[in-house]
């Protein structure tokens, strides 16, 4: 499915030390779509906004909620 390929390439980028921007990138591209991206990108949203966006995507294809999300992360 599309969240085991975005899993893994999160997976691979980080070892890879990819830059946090190109991870963000791959990520809305993968679940939203290149015109997302374009649209995101054209937008000129922060970095911060832009993971915020990819943490609710990440809690969505965990079926949590962003606080239950946020709350694993912590544990980690």
């Amino acid at each position: 499915t599309n969240a085991l390929a975005i899993m893994a390439l999160m997976d691979k980028r980080k070892s890879e030390n990819a830059t946090d921007l190109s991870m963000i990138d791959d990520v809305i591209r993968m679940s939203l779509g290149e015109d997302a991206l374009l649209y995101l990108n054209a937008q000129e949203i922060s970095i911060a906004a832009l993971q915020e966006i990819v943490k609710t995507i990440m809690a969505a294809m965990a079926d949590m909620s962003l606080e239950e999300s946020e709350q694993q992360a912590k544990k980690k």
